[in-house]
């Protein structure tokens, strides 16, 4: 969108659909205990921003400085800050992670785009409502 101002804007719309069901499946349908997940997800998130950050800018990003305000308030662990995000196809039709989507200004400025996030079911997996359980891929432990 274009509001007059030095650029024009970005947003993104997800929409997750359960066939079996015939229902949206929004974040918080995934789990049974949000905050729990929401938790590991945001940690996770907020790692691996960190890293992209590193490269985009072509610097060594030290944890503590860009634990800013922006980043902690984007990637926090709130429902809003993840309803953006599609499904990552695995083997045998079985889901093997999430791929989050922080448009700009969410997560940093402008100029640093669009950040993505995939987040590997391992993490979340043992938090998720039992009826969602059989389509995601959980690693074995070796």
């Amino acid at each position: 969108s274009f509001t007059g101002g030095a650029h024009p804007n970005h947003s993104y719309f997800s929409v997750n659909f359960d066939t079996t069901n015939q229902d949206l499946i929004k974040i918080s349908d995934l789990f049974d205990n949000e905050k729990i997940a929401l938790g590991v997800i945001s940690r996770y998130s907020v790692s691996n921003i960190l890293e992209q950050k590193s490269e985009r800018l072509n610097e060594k990003i030290k944890d503590d400085e860009w634990l800013d305000e922006w980043l902690i308030e984007g990637a926090g662990p709130s429902l809003k800050n993840y309803s953006v995000f599609v499904f990552v196809p695995g083997e045998d039709k079985k889901i093997e992670g999430i791929k989050f989507i922080f448009p700009p200004y969410q997560v940093g400025p402008y100029f640093e785009g669009t950040y993505e996030v995939i987040v590997p079911s391992d993490l979340f997996y043992n938090f998720l409502e039992s009826k969602y359980k059989n389509s995601f891929v959980v690693q074995e432990s070796k």
